[in-house]
């Protein structure tokens, strides 16, 4: 997926964070006839991986992103590590301290994917598409 079509998917997602939110946590039930493959076969870029989120999200409750990642195989850490592969970043010139431990860890060849609030968003869509 292209900046563009991040972009546009993010911006979609954010008009209707509220809602999406209430429906996924509270009102839905998962039938295995709509729910997404098992994240190994649906080749879910969470799958094993170690993710943290920096920053203040715009469009999904840290809480909220964290269990998304969780329920497609990931896990969510609070703290930046060398087996951390990929952090996700409220703003995409933000200079966190983790962003910056980052670069550090992949300086000494950790393999740590950044990634922007968008780019998250528009991975979680592809699981689902």
């Amino acid at each position: 997926i292209g900046p563009v079509l991040a972009d546009s998917i993010s911006r979609g997602l954010r008009a209707s964070t509220d809602l999406l939110n209430d429906l996924l946590l509270n009102h839905l039930t998962v039938d295995k006839g709509c729910a997404p493959k098992s994240a190994s076969s649906t080749g879910s870029p969470f799958s094993g991986k170690n993710v943290v989120f920096t920053g203040e999200l715009v469009d999904t409750p840290r809480a909220d992103a964290q269990r998304i990642i969780e329920s497609l195989g990931g896990v969510a850490q609070s703290s930046l590590t060398m087996a951390t592969n990929i952090l996700v970043i409220a703003d995409a010139a933000g200079n966190t301290s983790k962003r910056a431990k980052a670069e550090k860890y992949r300086a000494k060849g950790a393999s740590i994917k950044v990634w922007t609030e968008a780019q998250f968003h528009a991975a979680i869509g592809a699981v689902y598409a």
